[in-house]
């Protein structure tokens, strides 16, 4: 037999044996419910501690203040950045140009070195010596005390007077106030008016910057530019601006591209010769050839034909090669191809050899064009050696082939020197003796 049984606690007594006992409370004793179980204090929303009497909920709002709940205690646990008892105190730690400072436990700030005044930390202040700023700093507000000699709010402007800048300060606001000739905002743009060989230019009052006169342009207004409508205009840096069709530095330069001949170099504007097109305007066309007809020749950097080898004319056309034999001749060509015999040669083809003598071998010239020996005057013969002189008393003549002497009519003789009736007796004498010889 099986006996079966349960317990059952009285009213506010928990656990396996009804030990624990426990009353709901919400109220000055606590705020809480039991576990139905154990008999445990369970507390109610908001509720913290043994007793159930500490309130925490957690919060993030400016009225009730920035933290959460810490578990089982209920004590306030301060947001990040947020400090006090009710957690309603903002402090972030800042190190930067607007402030530098950490936060105490309180949210108070602690300034960090060189920050002033105490607790707001907003005012940065190093003391300073050099040739920027001179001063030191106030230890309760952070404010800059000049050393002597400096002024203004930031204590960084002293007189000065030398090469580089000229002023003098405004003990106040430390403004620098300029001394004549000195111009921009820290007075060390130095300018004075010119108008000769140095430059043309007024002085700008502000900025003390070069202000260029009429027609006077460049850094130093020293370049003169008169702006012309059809070639340039002039730029503030002190250079033309050349029109279309307008190059060099000057603008002087005119050129308008023809595609076919040329281009114009962009700088100079000097002509850039298509292919096929020379000289210096690319108006003269050559294209080199190699045939019987258009010619043999190339072309120079002017646009003019070189001819080939052994080719010559003004169109490369007429062939010519110089030769040195007894067959082919002895010659050069002119340039026009045309052969042109060697010293001592002559005929057509320069065949012929011909050497002028004056000489016990001979006493003549060579012809001009077919080389033959021209005998030099009183001089016969095949080899001009046969010397004769026509007797200026008229006895004789010479033969104009072989130079004998050919007597005149009347005179005779081996030297035509004996008149003919002379020579008649002397003749019938001679016959008279040659009958009585043969008596």
């Amino acid at each position: 037999m099986v006996i079966r049984y349960s317990v059952q606690c009285t009213r506010d007594y928990y656990g396996p044996n009804c030990t624990t006992h426990c009353i709901p409370r919400d109220g000055t004793s606590g705020h809480y419910t039991c576990d139905l179980k154990t008999g445990g204090r369970v507390c109610r929303p908001g509720w913290h501690g043994p007793q159930c009497r500490v309130y925490c909920i957690p919060r993030d709002d400016d009225v009730n203040g920035h933290f959460t709940c810490q578990t089982g205690t209920g004590l306030k646990i301060c947001l990040a950045n947020w400090y006090g008892v009710l957690c309603k105190t903002y402090c972030a730690p800042i190190n930067n140009s607007d402030a530098g400072y950490n936060c105490d436990v309180t949210g108070s700030r602690v300034c960090l070195p060189g920050w002033y005044p105490r607790e707001q930390c907003e005012t940065l202040c190093i003391p300073h010596n050099d040739s920027t700023a001179s001063y030191t700093c106030d230890s309760q507000t952070g404010s800059k005390t000049c050393l002597s000699g400096w002024s203004g709010p930031e204590c960084d402007c002293r007189p000065r007077l030398d090469a580089s800048a000229g002023y003098t300060c405004n003990e106040t606001t430390g403004q620098k106030i300029c001394y004549p000739g000195w111009y921009g905002r820290n007075c060390n743009v130095a300018c004075s008016p010119r108008n000769d060989s140095t430059g043309h230019y007024n002085c700008n009052a502000d900025t003390g910057a070069k202000e260029c006169l009429e027609s006077w342009i460049g850094e130093q207004c020293d370049v003169y530019c008169v702006p012309d409508n059809q070639t340039h205009s002039c730029l503030a840096n002190g250079t033309r601006k050349c029109q279309q069709h307008w190059y060099g530095q000057q603008c002087h330069v005119f050129c308008q591209p023809r595609p076919i001949q040329y281009t114009c170099q962009s700088t100079t504007g000097a002509k850039v010769c298509s292919q096929g097109w020379y000289g210096e305007d690319c108006s003269t066309f050559c294209k080199a050839r190699d045939s019987d007809w258009f010619g043999h020749f190339d072309c120079d950097r002017n646009g003019s034909r070189v001819c080939h080898m052994y080719w010559h004319g003004p169109e490369c056309k007429a062939y010519c090669k110089p030769h040195r034999n007894s067959t082919l001749g002895y010659y050069r060509c002119d340039d026009h191809g045309n052969p042109l015999c060697e010293r001592d040669w002559y005929g057509t083809k320069c065949t012929v050899y011909c050497r002028p003598r004056d000489d016990e071998e001979g006493h003549y010239s060579c012809g001009a064009v077919d080389g033959r020996r021209v005998c030099l005057e009183d001089w016969y013969g095949e080899n001009c050696t046969v010397h004769c002189v026509a007797d200026k008393e008229g006895h004789f003549t010479c033969d104009g082939k072989t130079g004998q002497r050919v007597c005149l009519p009347g005179w005779g003789g081996q030297d035509c020197q004996q008149g003919k009736a002379h020579l008649g007796r002397t003749l019938v004498g001679r016959v008279a003796q040659i009958q009585k010889k043969t008596e």
